[in-house]
């Protein structure tokens, strides 16, 4: 900025000087130039104060300096789930919970997350010939052999009757789930996958169901609406004992229920039950554990060996402010569940302690359209957002291996191996599969100048008009180019389409059908990210720290970087180029050439960021989500 003093009736020089950042032209004359930092070089917002003094006259002027977007950053991390149900069997400690989550572990300490094909609660968990099967609201159902992969069932109810399922067991042969609401009754499968409703006289709503003694029993949910049993799981006959039940459980010979008014009731063939007055617990679900009786409340855990005569065995810490749902027993440790991610384990009920790991999501790429953000899991899934602040799981689930997401004018594009996913709001999602065999999988997808481009490896490269329609087009690379995972990111910038990738890969095109190579083909440089800016054009980055630029995309040089950490992912808004990666490291640039280190506040793998809303949002492993202050 450019200033000027105007002098009458006096003479001599005038005397500029400067507080706060910044550099004068010259420290005297009638005009003078004040050059303010970069927003970038800033460390802190500032303010400089220029002033000029002629003998004993001065005149200030004072300008207010901010830092760059992507200066300073705010953490923000996924929710956990929340925990509902949990169970012991073949060897594995299972929990479910929101957002379609499931969590196992051999030992109950080291946990592994997965995620089933909806993204509704799991509210019940069973074990049989045929291997777990899970349900959940909005009539969530799932089947898994070994915990890990999940295939989602024959939905039950109908169209526009979609129940509740509340609960699960398997004996004789035949697994059964308790569905409420519409569409509701009790449901049965041989093989965990295809379900079919059941004889129960018309009945319609069930709260719970258990096996024992070689008989099925189910709570009907409701207030007094009683106890139906079956030996088969197929044909159900009302006990017509004149009580009711709420939730439920076997052991020792013996079923138990508590009707949720603070009695329980006992039977041991299903049919006949006496009633315990004052003897159960409300608010309480039921579970058989090792040799017991279990009822998981709110306010703590109740043990009994008869079902009748209960005792507090465990109260819940005062740092633990959620409900507890579920318990679970194995050879060598107990395991609690419950709301806002309670997971505790216990050797022998005296004490609890948090499980380690912390099974969140794995975010690997994130982008914002229309005021939502989207982020995709690594392990499944996508997540949305108005503010980068909240997050909830979008209504259609996509599978395991999310690799990005981006968006047209309209809609927001996701690609997996051999899937592409469109959606207008991020929430319900369409799917395109690909016919890749043999050609490598999709790693990344952009959009410009009215097409599409996906990329993946060993150099793969495909095309469309309209996102739903794909051809594959030659991407010229030579071999020494074809490294697999092939290109690793595509960006669309100054009219032309730039792909990056390993050995050093660089492609562009105008049109996405013919490319020209641009790399130099060294074996030892691997680039993971690319994007363009309108004020200094592409950036490239990658391993170790390397980061590449190029005005044209035609000649790429590389700059000095302040990180030998990989570098993930980069974005550009506002004269401003963000970068994270490893170590949750994250560097800034307003030229892509001159870069400078942000503490971010984190030290997780960040793997994507993007600009939009007025602020940089990046994502990461454990679920971790960064934002800009601006």
């Amino acid at each position: 900025m450019s200033l000027t003093a105007t002098v009458s009736d006096s003479t001599g020089p005038v005397a500029w000087t400067l507080t706060g950042p910044g550099a004068l032209s010259a420290a005297q004359g009638t005009s003078i130039t004040y050059a303010p930092p970069l927003p970038d070089d800033l460390e802190a917002d500032a303010t400089a104060t220029i002033t000029a003094t002629l003998g004993t006259l001065a005149q200030r002027v004072t300008v207010s300096l901010a830092t760059s977007p992507g200066h300073t950053w705010q953490v923000s991390l996924y929710p956990k789930p929340d925990w509902a149900s949990a169970v012991y069997a073949n060897g594995l400690y299972v929990v479910g919970g929101g957002a379609g989550t499931i969590l196992r572990s051999t030992d109950a300490i080291q946990w592994i997350a997965s995620y089933v094909g909806l993204g509704n609660q799991v509210r019940a968990i069973t074990w049989g010939t045929n291997g777990f099967v899970v349900a959940g609201f909005g009539g969530l159902l799932a089947k898994s052999d070994d915990g890990a992969t999940w295939t989602t069932a024959t939905p039950v109810g109908t169209q526009f009757s979609i129940p509740d399922l509340l609960s699960a067991a398997f004996g004789a042969g035949r697994y059964v789930v308790a569905a409420n609401g519409n569409g509701g009754g009790l449901y049965s499968s041989v093989d965990g996958l295809n379900w079919t409703l059941t004889d129960t006289g018309g009945i319609a709503g069930f709260s719970n169901v258990v096996f024992g003694g070689g008989r099925f029993v189910a709570a009907i949910s409701g207030p007094g609406q009683g106890i139906m049993y079956s030996d088969d799981g197929i044909t159900w006959t009302n006990a017509n004992c004149g009580c009711a039940a709420v939730t439920l459980a076997w052991g020792n010979g013996l079923f138990v229920a508590f009707p949720g008014t603070g009695s329980s009731l006992t039977s041991s063939d299903g049919k006949v039950w006496v009633a315990n007055a004052g003897a159960g617990v409300l608010g309480a679900t039921l579970t058989f554990v090792r040799g017991q009786f279990f009822a998981v409340s709110g306010a703590g855990l109740y043990a009994s060996a008869d079902g009748t005569h209960w005792a507090l065995d465990y109260t819940r810490p005062g740092n633990l402010a959620s409900p507890l749902l579920a318990l679970a027993g194995g050879p060598n440790s107990y395991v609690l569940a419950g709301y806002g991610g309670e997971l505790l384990r216990s050797m022998d009920l005296s004490s609890w302690t948090p499980v380690s790991g912390d099974p969140r999501a794995r975010f690997a790429s994130v982008d914002y359209l229309n005021g939502v953000y989207v982020a995709v899991g690594n392990g499944g899934g996508v997540f949305r957002s108005a503010d980068a602040g909240h997050w909830a799981a979008a209504t259609t689930f996509l599978p395991d291996i999310i690799s990005a997401v981006t968006h047209d004018s309209s809609r927001f594009l996701a690609a997996s191996f051999n899937t592409i996913f469109t959606s207008a709001d991020g929430n319900t999602w369409s799917a395109t599969p690909l016919n890749l065999v043999g050609l490598g999988g999709i790693g990344s997808i952009a959009y410009g100048g009215g097409r599409y481009v996906a990329v993946g490896g060993p150099g793969l490269i495909l095309t469309s008009s309209d996102a739903v329609n794909w051809g594959v087009v030659p991407s010229n690379l030579p071999a020494s180019f074809q490294g697999v995972p092939g290109l690793s990111s595509v960006t669309y910038g100054g009219g032309k389409f730039v792909a990056v990738g390993y050995h050093g890969a660089i492609v562009s095109s105008i049109d996405g059908q013919a490319w020209t190579v641009v790399g130099n083909g060294d074996a030892s440089l691997n680039f993971l990210g690319v994007t363009y800016g309108s004020s200094g054009g592409f950036v490239a980055v990658g391993f170790q720290g390397a980061i590449w630029h190029s005005a044209d995309a035609t000649a790429w040089t590389q700059v000095t970087s302040p990180t030998i950490a990989d570098i993930e992912g980069v974005a550009y808004s506002n004269s401003e180029y963000v970068a994270v990666g490893a170590a949750g490291t994250v560097l800034t640039s307003q030229d892509g050439i001159h870069w400078h280190a942000r503490s971010s506040n984190v030290g997780e793998y960040l793997y994507g960021v993007c600009a939009g809303g007025g602020r940089f949002v990046a994502v990461g492993t454990d679920g971790t989500v960064l934002t800009s202050s601006r």
